[in-house]
């Protein structure tokens, strides 16, 4: 068997995109996300509180800064908190927001990105403040 890379972080890029909000009903929208370069992102948050009308919805947008538009979106139901959306990243549309909307009073748990099938290797993972990435082999097996 093939291994494209030693470790996922090599093909990767871990990016925490918004910190985690105050309970409330306001809808939080992450940082911009940059996917030029990338195959596809995996967008994942959690609700603090379970709530049928707590969705998180992916936008995309050809330019950055640019007005976004709706991608794809989940909703976590009446007893799930977590919600995870992996989309393929369209080229023409490669500058993404985490968008989540609270159904009532909650938080909404820190938001993240995972930029994945890098284009070039050795993705840089270490951001101040954000995550650091360390890379370990096992120990061999007798």
């Amino acid at each position: 068997m093939d291994v494209i890379a030693k470790y996922l972080t090599e093909d990767a890029k871990f990016l925490k995109i918004k910190d985690h909000s105050a309970a409330g009903t306001s809808t939080i929208t992450s940082d911009e996300v940059d996917g030029r370069g990338y195959c596809a992102a995996c967008f994942f948050t959690s609700f603090g509180t379970a709530n049928a009308g707590n969705l998180i919805t992916v936008h995309h947008s050809a330019t950055t800064g640019a007005e976004a538009a709706s991608v794809a979106h989940i909703e976590s139901g009446t007893s799930d908190e977590d919600c995870i959306v992996d989309i393929v990243i369209n080229p023409a549309y490669p500058f993404l927001k985490l968008v989540a909307t609270v159904g009532s009073s909650s938080t909404v748990e820190s938001m993240w990105c995972i930029l994945y099938g890098a284009r070039s290797k050795s993705q840089t993972s270490t951001l101040s403040g954000t995550a650091i990435v360390a890379q370990f082999e096992s120990p061999a097996l007798v």
